[in-house]
Order: C-alpha cells, then structure tokens, then sequence
C-alpha cells in the first residue's frame, strides 16, 4: 500500500513539486542524532542536482523509518518520502571531521529517490570533470575547479576511472551497495573541498544541494496556503452538544486559532503590494462577527507576525511556520445579549488578493444567566413580592423584590459545568426575627417605671 502511494509520485512532472518543496535549515538534526553545522555557505554553486529526476529526499538513514536509530518501520515508509527536507551532515558517526561541532560525524548528505526500489533512479554528474576512483561502494568525480564529488551506493555504474564526463551525464543508479553488506536504498553525497587554515576536508553539501534542487524543479509559481492546527477558547465547553462552548449573554471570553503555513510564500502584515504581505483573519462573507464586531484580526497581533514556509517546526516564536491567532490570551470577544447559538467563522485573506486555506469556526452556545427574574413569591405571613432587581424571593411580613440576579456559567468541583443561582432564603428567618422582637419588647417593658419590679426597690 505505501509503495504504490510513493509510486505514484513518478508520473507527475517536476514541477509539480514545486510549489510543495520544504526544507529544514541547514543544522538542524534529527532529535538525538548530533549537533548539526549551522553553515549556509553554498559550496558548490550552479552544480546540477545528482539525481536525475524529481522528487528526492534528503534526509536521514539511520534516524530514519527503517535505520538503525529510527522509530520503527521499513525504509518504505511514506514518511521517509515527504518534505521537509533534513541535514544530516555531522550526524553522529566516528569519522574525524573538523568542521562538525563534536569534531566528528556524517561526512555529507544521504538523499533518497522517487522510491525505495534499487537500481531504477539515475544518478547524474554534478559537474564537467574525471572520474578519479571508484572503490567498493564510492565513485569520486573531481570537477574542473578541484572540488570532489563523492557518490556512495550506487549501482548499474556507467563511468570508469579515469572517464571524463559532462554535466548531467549518466553516472549510475540509486542503490544499496556498501561493500557486501547492504543498507537502505539512497545516495550518501558529498563534497570535499581545501579550506583555509584546514586543508582539504569534507565540506558541508546541503545548501549545494538546495539550490541545485530547485534549479531541477523549475520556477516556483506563488502558492498561499495553510492548515489548521488547533483552536479552543477561554469559555467552557458546552455540556448540551448544541455547540462547542456556552458563555452567558453579555460576558467577555477569548478565541482562538493556530494556523500552519503550508503555501511557498511567507506571511506578514507589513501592508506590502507583494503575495502574503498583507495577511490576515478575515470574517468570511458580509458583515463582522458576532462576538468581536469587527472582520479583520492582523497578523501583527499574532506573537510571531512573520510566519515562514518550511520554517522550524514552532508556533508563536519568530520565524515559525505556523502563528496563532491572536497573541495570549485570544481574540477578544463579547457574548451577544440575546440568547441562542452564534457561530464565529473565519479564513485568512491576502488583502486585495485572495482568500485561502481552510475555513475555521467555533460555535458559541449563548444563555441567559439570570436578567429580570419573576416576581417572588409570598414569604410567611407577607404577600409576592414584584418583579425586579433584588433577592430572588425573600419571606416576612411581605414578599421580597423578585429576582434579578444575575448567575454565570461556571464549572463546579465535579468539573461539570452548570448555570448556578444565588441560595433561596426561606421564611424561616422572618420568624425567627419576629421571635426576638417580641422578647425584646417585653423585657423593656417589665423595667420600665411603674413596672411591679420598680415599685418593691
């Protein structure tokens, strides 16, 4: 099943994945494989990418599906066959290398083909030169500046030593080979190069590899595009079903929503004539929305205004990939006065553009916490009380004012959440009232003067 998804990929043309090519900056590593070069020098400028057709994927073998250090799987999984493309030169090995942070690892940069499947993807000279060795598993091509082009796993060699090839010219086929033993199906490349101070040293291939890949794929045509990732609110969830959260009539809440860019074009609100720099949340359809009155939320109120494709895998940090909307604590928003369920739905917009990406909403369940309540009713010995602002029912000699307190919907010990109202008073306390006035009276009254106890002192 998952080769035949991977397959298909063979009858589109390169261009097709254009618009989809991402790639991780240079130095970052998988979790747990080393420390990465952080060095976006590109070394080998104009050379021609060493596989002969699109899509390929560079990244790791050993920390990948199917390696060694991997998290399970075959080297066929789909995953190994996706963007973003990962740097693996430094990667954890025991060869000596001078310009790795531990001061050894990886010597360059293992990509995979189209597929898993051996000896079917050409591979291609990067440059005019020689072919200056072949071992076991490795072909040296050295190009005319004195830059060494290493290819490791190959099969189906079509050079020999000594050769002199053009660029783009056939060199063999994406393959296991590693001197009897086989490992995963890929092509390990690498450059080496003099440096100063250093002398001649495997010399970091990825940004090489970058530019050289895009320059395969051709023009890439302007693409807005994202995902939703998450969104919630500060209200409480609606125990009804009827909607996402319920909130009471008139009380404030916060939103909001975590957007990913997936599109090739970086996100800003800097209010630029430019694709993706007028980028905003926008109320789909006429008019605002329901909760915050107005239709547009910027990216500038976001914690990261500058949301970049392929971008490192964060939310709300500079230069991320995905933003969420609005900065902590949410969009700002007010319940409406009248009760019923409200929606709150939006789409990101390139102002004077385009929309694009998916529409997101959330639904608001609004009830009425409290209000004008009904006229109470009769305490003991009194009449109802009228409707209005008050106690909700009060009892002596006549009925209290009727409810007007207003409840909220809180979320109680048990974590159900439930519209709660103030504690009834009962009648009771009239009476108890009326109990001690009386006592009082006539205790006043058997000390007062001309009382019998007045006339025997």
């Amino acid at each position: 099943m998952r080769l035949s998804v991977v397959f298909a990929v063979l009858t589109l043309t390169g261009s097709a994945f254009a618009a989809d090519f991402t790639f991780k900056p240079a130095g970052t590593l998988v979790s747990g494989s080393g420390t990465g070069r952080v060095d976006a020098k590109i070394y080998a400028p104009g050379m021609r990418f060493p596989i002969e057709k699109a899509p390929a994927y560079a990244n790791s073998q050993v920390w990948g599906h199917g390696g060694s250090s991997g998290p399970g799987g075959g080297q066929c999984d789909t995953e190994n066959f996706s963007y973003p493309w990962w740097d693996n030169y430094c990667e954890t090995r025991s060869w000596s290398m001078p310009l790795c942070p531990a001061g050894k690892g990886h010597q360059g940069q293992d990509i995979r083909a189209a597929t898993c499947t051996k000896n079917v993807h050409a591979t291609v000279a990067t440059t005019d030169g020689k072919i200056t060795s072949i071992g076991t598993y490795s072909v040296y091509l050295t190009g005319n500046d004195g830059t060494v082009y290493r290819y490791l796993h190959m099969g189906s060699l079509a050079v020999s030593t000594g050769q002199t090839v053009k660029k783009g010219q056939l060199m063999g086929k994406v393959s296991n080979e590693f001197g009897g033993t086989p490992t995963t199906t890929h092509l390990h490349f690498d450059l080496e190069q003099n440096v100063s101070g250093i002398g001649k040293v495997f010399v970091p291939p990825y940004t090489s590899l970058v530019q050289a890949y895009q320059t395969l794929l051709g023009p890439t045509v302007a693409k807005l595009d994202a995902k939703l990732v998450s969104q919630g609110s500060s209200a409480e969830v609606d125990p009804s079903g009827k909607a996402d959260y319920r909130v009471c009539a008139g009380d404030s809440f916060h939103f909001w929503f975590e957007l990913e860019n997936t599109g090739s074009v970086t996100w800003t609100d800097s209010g630029g004539a430019g694709d993706g720099q007028a980028v905003r949340l926008g109320v789909v359809g006429s008019g605002n929305d329901p909760f915050t009155s107005s239709n547009r939320v910027s990216l500038k109120e976001s914690a990261n205004p500058e949301v970049v494709p392929g971008g490192g895998d964060c939310s709300d940090q500079p230069k991320c990939r995905r933003a969420v909307f609005s900065k902590t604590p949410g969009i700002a928003g007010k319940a409406p006065g009248t009760p019923g369920v409200y929606e709150s739905r939006w789409r990101l917009v390139d102002e004077l553009k385009a929309w694009f990406g998916p529409e997101v909403a959330l639904s608001f369940d609004v009830v009425d916490c409290g209000g004008d309540g009904a006229a109470g009713s009769a305490g003991a010995g009194g009449s109802a009380g009228s409707a209005g602002a008050g106690g909700v029912i009060d009892g002596g000699a006549s009925g209290g004012a009727g409810g007007g307190q207003k409840t909220h919907v809180l979320k109680d010990d048990a974590g159900d959440c439930s519209c709660r109202v103030p504690a009834r008073r009962s009648g009771f306390s009239g009476w108890v009232l009326l109990g001690l006035g009386l006592a009082f009276f006539r205790r006043r009254h058997s000390t007062s003067p001309g009382s019998s106890q007045s006339r025997r002192s």
